[in-house]
């Protein structure tokens, strides 16, 4: 992370000098037109009165004039280069700092990436590491244990089917991130009414027994929106809903148009959300209740995540409202 860092501090160093480079070049260059064009302008007036007082008086001497003249000009020249001096040391100045601030300004997107990115990779190594441990000692444990009957064995590939599904799940969500990410979406009208209940198709029959759809027209359309990335919208929020609901309630999911707006919103009812935890919990691997067991709600903090992305590339809104010990709503708003 030190070397990292270094790294930045360099790129910034160097980028400032080149801003500062530049910004001394305009100045430097315009400085010199005005300097010449300045004393071109005063030579050109001395001339002009020369002429004038020639034709005025005959009599007029131009050896003293052309004296007079050179040092007027040469007075004029050392003023001038030294005013010129002082507002480029001026401006040195000024745009070593303003150049400093436009690189770590130009940087510090990178910067911000790259840091997210880090914390993303230590993140997603930390989850994948949990059930390759948990994976080791159970296999190490049923070697050791010379008595282990066909039971023991079978319990034991149990358990392990069930870690290897966890390392799938999370390895889908992290392949989905990454094409969201990269890929380029497909663009078109989706009617958010079907893609909604092919959503509530996925999960099974006894779930979708839960899950309550209200809407308030037949067609509900999106003029740009990619259908796939709807549908798994849809779907991690009524999953994230299932988790977390009471028993013997229901998820409710509600589409409506208002305001020249479409709006999706998820409910349910439970223990609720936190208000210091809701500004979180769309960050990747961000779990509000970390007392609540893995192996139950096999969550990873990516979901939510996921469904932010999708609705950031639509140009849409999601925010939360949550009653403790009450209804809970994701709330997705389309222009």
């Amino acid at each position: 992370m030190y070397n990292i860092q270094k790294m930045f501090t360099s790129a910034t160093l160097k980028l400032t000098a080149w801003y500062l480079m530049i910004v001394m070049i305009i100045s430097l260059g315009f400085s010199g037109l005005l300097y010449i064009t300045s004393l071109g302008e005063v030579s050109e007036r001395f001339k002009n009165t020369e002429t004038r007082l020639n034709e005025t008086y005959p009599q007029f001497s131009s050896l003293d004039f052309d004296k007079f003249r050179e040092l007027q000009v040469k007075e004029a020249s050392e003023k001038l280069t030294t005013l010129l001096i002082y507002i480029n040391l001026i401006i040195l100045g000024i745009g070593g700092a303003a150049s400093y601030l436009w690189a770590r300004q130009t940087l510090r997107p990178i910067e911000e990436a790259h840091e997210l990115q880090s914390r993303f990779t230590s993140d997603a190594s930390h989850e994948l590491r949990t059930p390759l441990a948990v994976m080791k000692t159970e296999i190490e444990c049923i070697l050791r244990d010379k008595t282990a009957s066909k039971a023991d064995y079978k319990e034991t590939l149990t358990s392990q089917l069930e870690e290897v599904n966890r390392l799938a799940t999370l390895s889908n969500l992290l392949l989905k991130i990454a094409r969201l990410e990269t890929e380029e979406l497909t663009w078109g009208s989706v009617d958010i009414v079907n893609t909604t209940k092919r959503a509530v198709q996925s999960f099974s029959i006894d779930q979708q027994k839960i899950i309550k759809v209200n809407q308030s027209a037949k067609k509900i359309i999106l003029t740009r929106a990619n259908s796939e990335s709807i549908t798994e919208l849809i779907i991690i929020l009524i999953d994230n809903a299932l988790k977390y609901k009471s028993l013997n309630t229901n998820v409710e999911v509600t589409l409506k148009r208002a305001k020249g707006h479409v709006y999706c919103i998820v409910s349910n009812y439970g223990k609720g959300i936190k208000n210091e935890d809701i500004s979180h919990i769309f960050q990747r691997f961000y779990q509000a209740d970390k007392s609540r067991n893995k192996s139950i709600n096999k969550g990873y903090g990516l979901g939510l995540s996921l469904a932010y992305e999708i609705v950031q590339l639509h140009h849409g809104e999601i925010f939360v409202k949550s009653v403790k010990n009450g209804k809970t709503s994701f709330i997705i708003k389309f222009s």
